[in-house]
């Protein structure tokens, strides 16, 4: 795994401070685009198209160290493109929340397109999708991560509301009605003096394919269970990245509302189809 950048952040402060990052998300629980130009039975009859992304495929390992007169962040980012492929177990559980819990009916595109037409798409909208991203540097005072201040902070908004590629309209050629596209924002770990826990951040938006118009948009935040006995992103990345594998899954799961911690902001938990 290869290290591509690092940043040493420090903050004076005169006493011990945690805010774990499922806290720290001061946003608004109503939908940052509510449902627009359809009425929420007209969502959950419709017949939904479904994209994945994870537009920078890196995690975020920051150790927060507390001393006596500051906060220290050490962020290091890893890319893992080529090394592991969190998409599958994204495919399963984003298709099992939207089948078991909302009553949709998703069309997963990386099925129902020939390969290289989803690859195009998917590399056309990431590609855009990072166009958009605003860099923010860590809160070291309240331990927060720089995606994670990102996802608070400062979301592609522009992104998020703009109209599809051409070749994504286009899917209504397969008689599709809306595509869902949901956008990994980041996985972080978080290391609080003994004890390290995975966090994934992400977007979804709804398009109406008849007219290219963003109707919804929303995010969500995902957490692994606290990992405890581990001190370093060596150590994670062992045995063929078994500990970031386990973990970065459940956060996932989470994100979607299969488990992990209640304090979660999941993903589809404002997507209006009642």
């Amino acid at each position: 795994m290869w290290l591509v950048n690092k940043t040493v952040v420090e903050s004076a402060c005169s006493h011990f401070i945690i805010i774990l990052l499922l806290l720290f998300c001061g946003c608004s629980r109503s939908s940052m685009i509510p449902l627009q130009g359809m009425k929420a039975k007209d969502v959950r009859q419709s017949l939904v198209g479904v994209v994945i992304l994870i537009p920078e495929k890196k995690i975020e390992f920051n150790e927060h160290l507390y001393r006596a007169l500051t906060n220290e962040v050490r962020e290091n980012f890893y890319s893992y493109e080529g090394i592991w492929d969190p998409m599958p177990i994204l495919q399963k559980v984003c298709m099992k929340a939207l089948e078991g819990r909302f009553h949709l009916k998703p069309v997963p595109l990386w099925v129902a397109l020939e390969q290289t037409a989803y690859i195009n798409i998917v590399s056309d909208s990431e590609a855009a999708y990072n166009a958009a991203r605003t860099r923010i540097g860590p809160d070291a005072i309240n331990g927060v991560s720089s995606y994670a201040m990102e996802w608070s902070n400062a979301p592609p908004r522009k992104y998020l509301s703009a109209s599809p590629s051409a070749d994504m309209l286009a899917l209504q050629r397969l008689g599709l009605d809306l595509v869902l596209e949901v956008s990994i924002h980041g996985i972080v770990y978080n290391r609080y003096g003994s004890f390290i826990q995975a966090i994934v951040m992400a977007y979804a938006r709804l398009i109406r394919l008849s007219d290219g118009s963003v109707v919804w948009a929303d995010r969500g935040v995902g957490g692994g269970k606290i990992i405890r006995g581990v001190k370093s992103f060596t150590e994670l990345e062992a045995n063929d990245l078994a500990l970031i594998k386990k973990h970065s899954e459940e956060a996932l799961m989470s994100l979607f509302g299969q488990q992990g911690s209640a304090e979660v902001e999941r993903i589809f938990d404002k997507l209006p189809t009642e």
